[in-house]
């Protein structure tokens, strides 16, 4: 037996004196316990079912399925104005801003697939056949009828159009929400916007965000007129606002100030000061470039760098940087703008406190619930080892070629000579440590 019925007419009679209208009472569905005081000045058109002890005031609803326990008042429209997937599918031209590295969105969207996708597109076989998946998944959500889960609250908002929204989130003052899935215990905040969109569990997008072609993903906050558009935001990344443009912003990618921009890049564990800027722009061959920022690197304030670049894990970026560097087999180093020029100081991270502050202070702020994103925080793994051991090997063979040098050039950054031996013997010590840390 079917746990909606039609309104009958007494209860129509009813509805009619609380100011309810129904483009047609036929097309309306409620649960068998349903009450005439659950609605008040509401407007219903199309294909709509009310569940158990959902109260709807002062709103117009169209093709929406509204789950138990519901609380929706002020809503200017909440519409399903044709067949949608909801944000499923929506390609978001990730990293490179003209969309060489596009990726479709969806609701189970992992930073690990999106990296497969994104960044290994000689993999072609593989990729087809990921794409292949999202477009089936989009397509068996796919429907005329919008969802509102169990739980839900949407108070004072102008416009929501084909946008499901899971059990237990709260949407309170946004302005307009179109074609995208909100998951579960979100949060979306006042004078929101976002288009073309996926909102993952308990993330939060509030106080005037703007995001078009988005995923913000796990426990994800971003706020204060912070706006984004073709970007990826994974587990836990916290943006406020500055501007995002074509980025995949792996866990933890944090931006607070409000001169910052992050663009066609891809970071993880990454902090950006004040001021922080990239250009992608080379001339006349356009927006094609894109910089990686390898896992626990920082921007000092004002810093620049002109892609294509890539810095080293646990990099400290400091000045402007314009001359493509690649520091990538150099870990823990600094990078200095010196009279124009990018001077690298090798390894002096590895006698900063911040580092293992900054590893256990993400494993405390991680307060995921279903953690798809597969997140390591062992700050040393063979990954690292790999590019300590491959540095220490680029220095002592600088040191080796010229050892009265006072300065070396690597890949378009200068080394001091008493840098490089400092950075020699912190490398070296560094290894012995996290080696002896794998093995114990």
């Amino acid at each position: 037996m079917s746990q909606y019925r039609h309104i009958n007419p007494e209860e129509r009679t009813l509805l009619e004196q609380r100011g309810c209208c129904a483009e047609s009472w036929e097309r309306v569905k409620v649960a068998h316990d349903f009450s005439v005081e659950q609605l008040r000045n509401v407007r219903l058109e199309g294909d709509v079912t009310i569940g158990s002890n959902s109260y709807i005031s002062y709103s117009t609803i169209c093709n929406y399925a509204i789950g138990n326990n519901c609380h929706i008042d002020s809503v200017l429209r909440m519409e399903c104005r044709h067949a949608s997937t909801f944000g499923n599918g929506v390609m978001v031209a990730t990293v490179n801003e003209n969309g060489g590295r596009s990726i479709p969105i969806y609701n189970e969207l992992t930073s690990q697939i999106a990296y497969i996708m994104a960044m290994m597109r000689n993999r072609t076989e593989a990729i087809d056949e990921l794409q292949r998946k999202v477009a089936n998944e989009a397509e068996r959500l796919r429907s005329t009828i919008g969802c509102i889960e169990d739980d839900v609250k949407i108070l004072g908002v102008k416009f929501i159009r084909e946008v499901n929204i899971g059990q237990g989130s709260t949407i309170e003052g946004a302005s307009h929400l179109e074609n995208g899935t909100i998951l579960r215990n979100a949060t979306i905040g006042v004078d929101v916007r976002a288009k073309n969109f996926i909102i993952d569990n308990d993330a939060t997008v509030e106080s005037g965000a703007c995001i078009e072609c988005c995923f913000v993903g796990e426990k994800s906050h971003l706020a204060n007129g912070f706006t984004a558009a073709d970007s990826l935001f994974f587990a836990n990344c916290h943006c406020e606002n500055g501007e995002a443009a074509a980025i995949f912003a792996g866990p933890f990618t944090v931006s607070h100030h409000k001169s910052s921009l992050l663009i066609a890049g891809i970071f993880s564990f990454f902090n950006a000061g004040s001021g922080t800027n990239q250009s992608n722009h080379l001339f006349k061959s356009g927006a094609v470039h894109q910089a990686v920022h390898l896992r626990g690197s920082k921007f000092g304030s004002n810093a620049y760098v002109m892609s294509p670049a890539i810095e080293g894990p646990y990099t400290v970026i400091l000045g402007r940087h314009t001359r493509h560097h690649d520091t990538q087999d150099m870990p823990y180093s600094y990078l200095i703008e010196e009279e124009g020029h990018s001077s690298l100081v090798p390894a002096i991270a590895l006698r900063s406190y911040g580092t293992v502050r900054d590893t256990e202070k993400w494993m405390s702020r991680d307060k995921r619930h279903i953690k798809r994103d597969n997140v390591c925080f062992e700050e040393y793994n063979p990954y690292l080892t790999g590019k300590m051991l491959r540095g220490v090997d680029i220095l002592t063979r600088l040191s080796e070629e010229d050892p009265e040098a006072k300065s070396y050039n690597y890949n378009r950054t200068v080394i001091k000579a008493a840098m490089l031996h400092r950075g020699i013997k912190l490398y070296n010590s560094a290894i012995a440590a996290s080696i002896g840390s794998m093995l114990s």
